[in-house]
């Protein structure tokens, strides 16, 4: 099996992992809280790994132009390029979410979602925001980075173990024991990831590794605001700041450890 596609499970098969814990035990609001914090944590590093990757090569494109290359164009291109990509990256995880909730008050169902139609939103959601890590763990694979694609993985790896969590809180006691349920759930938010891969393995282009890179940077930014907001209910807490620098800690020693071990 090729790697980028080993990398792609791995990133995605750790959903897995926050449903037992959520089945037998459940989750206060404080230690969701913190998992949530931590999972923040590990985003916010690699939001600043992409976003470093795709950039310094813009830079020294108008660098070059400066120095008296003809590099412009290819600046402005790639430039555009980028911010395009985050746009939709960004925007497009906001439009799904809002298809989902005007979809449901356009049935002329008053109530509110019920805690399986919640679940399988937030599957899809991160589903859909794992389709775009997956692609960009490939690329970077492709183009010879492997230490990126290797810090990539098992950052959205450990930042998936805790999604776990998201999509089975909001369901009651008996459905979070619904293991086929629960395990269609994690097909459909982690599952995603592979099939990333798979794509952004057939492609490699300066284009669309800078595409896939803003994609995943732009799906990342919706997701780090999400939770964010939900971090919120824990405001003067120090549970928050403490899941913080805890996800940040733990995927900036990953990243540290990939380095040295290459």
């Amino acid at each position: 099996m090729p790697l980028p596609y080993l990398l792609g499970i791995v990133a995605g098969a750790t959903i897995f992992l926050g449903f037992p814990i959520v089945a037998w035990s459940g989750t206060g609001p404080k230690l969701r809280g913190f998992f949530n914090a931590v999972s923040t944590g590990i985003l916010l590093f690699i939001l600043v790994e992409i976003v470093e990757k795709v950039i310094d090569p813009i830079e020294d494109l108008f660098a070059a132009h400066a120095g008296g290359f003809n590099k412009l164009p290819d600046a402005l291109f790639y430039s555009g390029t980028f911010l395009g990509g985050l746009a939709i990256g960004l925007l497009g995880m906001a439009l799904f979410e809002k298809f989902f909730l005007d979809r449901n008050a356009a049935s002329g169902n008053s109530q509110a979602p019920g805690p399986t139609h919640i679940a399988l939103m937030i599957a899809s959601g991160i589903g859909l925001h794992n389709l775009t890590e997956g692609l960009a763990i490939a690329q970077s694979y492709g183009w010879g980075d492997r230490e990126l694609a290797w810090t990539l993985a098992i950052g959205f790896a450990l930042h998936n173990a805790t999604e776990g969590f998201g999509i089975a809180a909001p369901l009651d006691k008996a459905r979070r024991r619904d293991w086929k349920l629960l395990f269609g759930l994690g097909l459909l938010g982690g599952g995603p990831t592979l099939v990333g891969a798979v794509l952004g393995s057939f492609w490699q282009s300066h284009f669309f590794n800078t595409l896939s890179m803003a994609l995943a940077a732009g799906a990342i930014l919706y997701v780090v605001g999400e939770l964010i907001h939900i971090g919120r209910n824990l405001k003067g807490h120090m549970v928050v700041e403490a899941g913080l620098i805890t996800g940040f800690t733990v995927a900036f020693l990953t990243e540290m450890f990939i380095a040295w071990a290459s």
